[in-house]
């Protein structure tokens, strides 16, 4: 991991061996205008959530 912010976030925080990235399950976006998800950070001990590097990704073709 590169992100300074990160590194001290996550070191004060459990440190980083208890953090893992996650993403939502991918959504349609309605009218046919691609997919949706979000990327997120989760800390796999406390269950804290950290949305500083949050994600959203849109693209790909809609989902059936």
């Amino acid at each position: 991991m590169e992100n300074a912010h990160l590194q001290g976030y996550f070191a004060a925080h459990g440190g980083a061996e208890q953090w893992g990235k996650y993403g939502t399950p991918r959504l349609n976006i309605p009218g046919g205008m691609g997919t949706f998800d979000i990327h997120f950070y989760r800390n796999e001990v406390s269950g804290e959530i950290y949305y500083y590097d949050q994600r959203s990704k849109l693209g790909g073709s809609e989902r059936g």
